[in-house]
């Protein structure tokens, strides 16, 4: 299949930045200490929101208070649980969150360091054309690996991400959270083509889950808020799948990178790290399978970078993408050139070209730099090939609920495939 090429690159990109700024982005470019790194996708940071955690909470509305005046504000609003608050604020968070961290230690130096940065916003795992470079394009029934065989089971796997299209293919049973589920991220809907790159992303997921466990029950979740896809909604979405008792398996192919501000200041995803140590506490068997990103980089993207800190390990499984297996070999045998790696990745699996649910008669639609748009070829059959770290995360999620022995949580269950190899590559073996 021929894959649809785009004339101008630079046009793409911006193009696709400019979608994430009218969500209320800011772009940033992360960096490892003391080197730059020109080709990864931008981190977007909300400009008028800070997060800390509750043990600092006073400190930070101190300085606040002292920096921006009106005495008695700002307010700290409790996001979601007592152990992260969220500040609204007058200029650049992320200038903001380092003044904090240097001024608190001025004020007590013994005093640990405090946990403060800017409100994240996460991206869906394939990027703009600066990670895996493509976007899905028309795909057939015939270019499908086949599907794995039914199973039988009552497990339902949530997949947090941008929710499920109005008119899904009809073979897709997914089902939406709430009817407030439903995904709503085109940019410009009333032009007849889809502007932004996670369009459809959710429902891709939700099918490739089916496809490798039918029988499987997928539960879509749209995380995307007025600014995106924040840490605060992902965390209120994973929240609303866990409080139904039956959801244990969370997949959320989507993520951000913790930011080293001039090799010094760590600027942590604050409210994404609390979040994780009450779902590791409060729900013992549940496991999240999270995608690994597609920057080709060897330092981690969050949430799948938790799988590589000890306190996590067991909660998440941190998946990488296979590229497609060579003819001579007939399995997938090498990491996709986009993937991220590292030891922090725990596992591997098909992730190039993987064809999946995709709406009919869609298009996207591409600004050059001078403005002018150009339609890709529609989709037709209701399916589309993609590649990204995003969709070897759910064919995990589906070979770890096929796994299961009886009564075996997830978490378990990944434990003891893990046991065998700290590495863990899967591909299809019926």
């Amino acid at each position: 299949m021929k894959q649809e090429t785009y004339p101008d690159e630079a046009g793409m990109i911006a193009s696709r930045l400019r979608d994430l700024k009218k969500l209320g982005g800011r772009a940033e470019y992360a960096f490892k200490p003391g080197t730059e790194l020109p080709g990864r996708p931008p981190i977007f940071y909300l400009p008028r929101e800070l997060v800390t955690t509750a043990e600092f909470a006073h400190v930070v509305h101190r300085l606040l208070e002292e920096w921006q005046g009106d005495c008695g504000n700002p307010s700290p609003l409790v996001e979601g649980d007592n152990n992260v608050v969220v500040f609204p604020v007058r200029g650049d968070s992320l200038q903001l969150a380092a003044a904090i961290k240097e001024a608190a230690q001025r004020l007590d130096p013994d005093s640990p360091e405090v946990v403060v940065g800017p409100h994240h916003v996460l991206t869906p795992a394939p990027q703009p054309r600066i990670g895996p470079g493509d976007d899905p394009v028309p795909a057939s029934q015939g270019s499908r690996m086949s599907a794995g065989p039914s199973i039988e089971t009552d497990i339902p796997v949530a997949v947090v991400d941008t929710g499920l299209w109005q008119k899904p293919p009809p073979q897709l049973n997914a089902v939406l959270n709430s009817p407030s589920d439903e995904e709503a991220v085109d940019v410009n809907p009333i032009d007849g083509m889809v502007d932004f790159y996670g369009t459809g992303h959710g429902g891709f997921i939700a099918g490739v889950l089916e496809h490798n466990a039918p029988g499987t029950k997928v539960i879509a979740h749209n995380a995307f808020g007025p600014h995106g896809l924040t840490e605060k909604t992902v965390i209120e979405q994973v929240d609303a799948a866990l409080a139904n008792s039956k959801v244990i398996v969370i997949n959320l192919s989507l993520g951000s990178y913790e930011k080293d501000d001039g090799g010094c200041h760590r600027v942590q995803l604050v409210a994404l790290r609390a979040a994780m140590r009450r779902w590791r506490d409060e729900h013992p068997g549940a496991l999240i399978v999270a995608a690994a990103g597609n920057d080709s980089k060897p330092y981690p993207f969050f949430p799948a970078g938790f799988a590589g800190e000890a306190e996590f390990a067991d909660l998440v499984v941190s998946v990488g993408a296979l590229s497609q297996p060579r003819k001579e070999v007939g399995i997938h045998s090498a990491a996709a050139g986009f993937s991220n790696h590292g030891s922090w990745v725990t596992a591997w699996a098909p992730g190039e070209r993987v064809v999946s649910e995709y709406p009919d008669e869609m298009k996207f639609g591409y600004v050059d730099a001078a403005g002018n748009k150009t339609p890709s070829a529609p989709f037709s059959d209701g399916l589309a090939a993609w590649s990204g770290t995003s969709f070897a995360a759910p064919f995990v999620a589906a070979e770890i609920i096929r796994e299961m022995q009886r009564g075996e949580t997830p978490r378990a269950t990944w434990k003891r495939i893990r046991g065998a190899s700290p590495f863990v590559v899967f591909w299809p073996g019926w």
